[in-house]
This record gives structure tokens, C-alpha cells and sequence, in this order.
């Protein structure tokens, strides 16, 4: 093919009333799933395409995510899924029960700024921080 794709592999994903997939938004391949975010929704499919189920929902309440997300990340490690939004990291364990959010608001007024979240195939997810100071600037990464 080529010296950058080595492979193409096609995965039609299951299409039912349950996961109605519009335009994605972003999408995350791990080792035995597919994760789409689609229409203020999350999907969870298998690497078959057959779907699983939704994680979360888009809305204000404690335990649900806005519709402002930039990453999403399966970590099969820890059988967890991952949303980064402007504001918040929303943790879901892959059963889809909510299991934490982090408020990088409340992060900013100390002068830290999440960058991106990584997932490593080591099964570690990495938080890049940024920390501005009046005298520099430091990046840091937190495991």
C-alpha cells in the first residue's frame, strides 16, 4: 500500500433505533472496541462493529457529560472510557457507569491547564499538564 499504511481494515458498525450514528465527532480504536461520539452521544462497539452499548449522557447533571468534547479514549486496561472537555475529564467505567469527572476549572485557578489525555498501551492514562507561573512555564506529565 504504502510506507505509512501498512493495512486498511473496513468495520461497519451495527446500525439499530439504539445506536443511530449521525456526524462523528471523534472516535477511539483500542485492541477489542470502537468508540464513537456522535450526536451529543456515546457509542461502544466491539472491533466486530457489533454494538454493546451507550456510556453516559449528554446533559448537566452530576454524572453526565456536555456536549464540548475534544478526546475520547477507551483504556481496556482499566476498563475505563475517558471524555476530555473543555472544562472537565469525565471517567466511565466501560459498564458504562459514571465513575468520576475532574473540573480543570477548579485546576486552572491554580495555573494548571490539561493539554491532552493519552492513553498508553501500557494501560497507564497520562495527563499532559501545563503549569504557568509569573516567572515560566513548565510542562509536566502525570501518570
Amino acid at each position: 500500500m504504502s510506507e505509512v499504511i501498512s493495512r486498511i481494515e473496513y468495520v461497519p458498525l451495527e446500525t439499530s433505533s439504539l445506536c443511530l450514528i449521525g456526524e462523528v465527532f471523534h472516535a477511539s480504536i483500542s485492541e477489542n472496541y470502537i468508540l464513537v461520539f456522535s450526536n451529543s452521544n456515546l457509542f461502544l462497539f466491539s472491533r466486530e462493529g457489533r454494538f454493546i452499548r451507550s456510556i453516559g449522557q449528554r446533559g448537566g447533571g452530576p454524572e453526565d457529560y456536555r456536549y464540548d468534547l475534544y478526546n475520547v479514549h477507551v483504556d481496556e486496561k482499566t476498563d475505563m472510557v475517558y471524555l476530555m472537555g473543555s472544562n472537565d475529564v469525565y471517567a466511565y467505567h466501560i459498564s458504562g457507569k459514571f465513575v468520576k469527572k475532574l473540573d480543570l476549572l477548579e485546576l486552572r485557578k491554580t495555573n494548571v491547564f490539561l493539554l491532552s489525555l493519552t492513553i498508553l498501551p501500557i494501560g497507564k492514562t497520562i495527563f499532559f499538564l501545563q503549569i504557568t507561573t509569573l516567572v515560566r512555564e513548565k510542562n509536566y506529565t502525570v501518570a
